[in-house]
């Protein structure tokens, strides 16, 4: 075997290695997304989201259970059809739920959360319950950290449902 076939093997095991994580430990990760409004009678369009988060990864031979807390913020912009103006409304909301994925190399996962949210459009501000799902594919070779895409489906249950999709990426540390 050539010299450059067996560094770039011995590179890629160290850096795929599967880590020797503790049953239980301290994730804190971040998400950034694209949003795009739904059935909005607003008019809303698209847009974009900070979403950090901490949890505690409890790890099994094939799964990992991550309950987690996050706050998220995003940002839409709405089109005033008289001056054209950018008219910017916002959402924010607190959470609590989980995320649950395989323990492989590249790992399909899945997440729900439910909580408080917020929405402001102008002056007019509500409260409501607010939630999300969503999918995500997490590559874990990194020791002591996950990256990886995501999608998901969120809402604040307002007056009218306010709803969008967020597709983006996230990462996380894990201690």
């Amino acid at each position: 075997m050539p010299a450059g076939w067996l560094a770039s093997f011995l590179i890629l095991v160290a850096l795929g290695a599967p880590r020797s994580a503790p049953a239980a430990a301290l994730v804190i990760g971040a998400d950034g997304n694209v949003v795009i409004g739904l059935r909005q009678a607003n008019d809303s369009t698209t847009g974009f989201s900070i979403d950090p988060r901490v949890g505690i990864q409890l790890d099994t031979k094939t799964l990992r259970f991550t309950p987690e807390v996050m706050a998220s913020f995003a940002r839409f912009g709405k089109a005033d059809r008289i001056s054209l103006a950018t008219q910017d409304h916002t959402s924010f909301r607190v959470v609590g739920g989980f995320r649950l994925a395989s323990r492989t190399l590249v790992a399909p996962s899945f997440f729900v959360h439910g909580g408080l949210g917020r929405h402001a459009l102008g002056d007019r501000h509500q409260l409501g319950p607010a939630f999300d799902a969503g999918l995500a594919l997490d590559y874990t070779g990194i020791r002591y950290l996950s990256v990886g895409a995501q999608a998901s489906y969120n809402a604040i249950a307002i007056d009218s449902l306010f709803d969008w999709v967020g597709i983006g990426l996230h990462a996380a540390v894990i201690f």
